[in-house]
């Protein structure tokens, strides 16, 4: 499963080898805390993945990559646990080029405290 903490000023998801594979993205994702509008908790982060993908997806089990629709794009990593959360990020270059990230398991606590 995804794990996500906050280090200094910067939000990281890390994913294992296989995730990552399954991702198409090779490094720990990094953004900057300041990039992050709001998050949520969700009870079910696969009905929130919707659009084109580039990575891997088991309906309702696993859906790894990024997520094409609307003119944007998601950062999706969402495996086996529905429940999970999703970060708004704003639409700078600074982002990642990602409008939202769709994780599952539960957020860092500074990140909650942060938005």
């Amino acid at each position: 499963m995804p794990s996500s903490v906050v280090e200094g000023e910067k939000l990281v998801v890390r994913l294992n080898w296989l995730e990552r594979l399954g991702a198409l993205y090779f490094d720990d994702l990094q953004l900057s805390l300041e990039r992050v509008r709001r998050v949520e908790a969700s009870e079910d982060v696969f009905a929130a993945v919707k659009g084109l993908r580039v990575g891997t997806g088991v309906p309702r089990l696993c859906y790894l990559g990024r997520f094409y629709h609307d003119g944007v794009t998601d950062f999706v990593a969402a495996v086996g646990d529905k429940q999970g959360w999703i970060a708004v990020l704003d639409d700078s270059p600074e982002s990642g080029g990602f409008a939202r990230l769709i994780i599952s398991g539960a957020p860092p606590e500074d990140l909650l405290r942060s938005s």
